[in-house]
C-alpha cells in the first residue's frame, strides 16, 4: 500500500464521496446510490495508485455559470484519456438546456 501524500489525499476524497452517496442512498432509500458509496468508501483499499482512483471509469465535469453543473462518469475512455459517452452526454445536455455561456444572446424583434 502506498502511504505517501497524494494517495493518502485522493483515498480520503473519494471515500468522502462515497459517504455522502451512501448517506443519501440510506436515507433516499435507493439501493444503487447506497451500493455505489459503499463501492467507493472501499475502493480505495484495492487500488493504492494515485492514477488508478483517480482515472478508473473515466469522470468528466462541466459547469455553465449560472445555470447548471453536470458530472458524468463513462467508460471507455479516448486517447486522451477522457470519457468519450461523458463527452457526448455533457454536449447534448448542454446544448438541450442552452448551457454554452458563449453563445450570441437572441435578440428579440
Amino acid at each position: 500500500m502506498d502511504f505517501s501524500t497524494n494517495s493518502m489525499l485522493v483515498s480520503l476524497v473519494v471515500g468522502t464521496i462515497g459517504l455522502g452517496l451512501f448517506r443519501y442512498g440510506k436515507k433516499q432509500e435507493r439501493p444503487p446510490q447506497l451500493l455505489g458509496g459503499i463501492a467507493l468508501m472501499v475502493y480505495p483499499l484495492f487500488v493504492t495508485s494515485v492514477a488508478g482512483m483517480l482515472t478508473v471509469g473515466g469522470g468528466i465535469i462541466a459547469v455553465s455559470p449560472g445555470k447548471f453543473g453536470i458530472a458524468v462518469v463513462s467508460p471507455p475512455l479516448d486517447a486522451a484519456g477522457n470519457s468519450v459517452r461523458a463527452q457526448k452526454a455533457i454536449a447534448d445536455i448542454s446544448n438541450a438546456l442552452g448551457g454554452n455561456p458563449y453563445a450570441a444572446a437572441a435578440t428579440a424583434k
